[in-house]
């Protein structure tokens, strides 16, 4: 799915595609981003709501908790059960 993903983006004219296999990682590259140079901070995030050992709700969770600047997100329950939709 992801090379999938990496190929849709490229051929939207996305240049600087960056994976992150999971969610620690993510969230320590965007403290360094952040700390570093903020104008480098991702324009978009696409995460797995599913994924382990955190989710994609920890992902929004410490999002949220950081507030990262210039970043802005959305998110979408795939379940469809109201709890998992309001808690999105």
């Amino acid at each position: 799915m992801t090379d999938l993903i990496r190929y849709m983006l490229e051929h939207l004219g996305c240049r600087h595609i960056r994976p992150a296999n999971d969610t620690a990682s993510l969230m320590h590259e965007l403290d360094d981003c952040a700390d570093q140079d903020p104008t480098n901070i991702p324009d978009i995030i696409i995460s797995d709501w599913a994924m382990k050992p955190s989710t994609g709700l920890d992902l929004i969770t410490w999002l949220r908790q950081h507030r990262q600047p210039a970043l802005h997100y959305t998110r979408h329950s795939p379940s469809g059960l109201p709890s998992d939709v309001k808690i999105a």
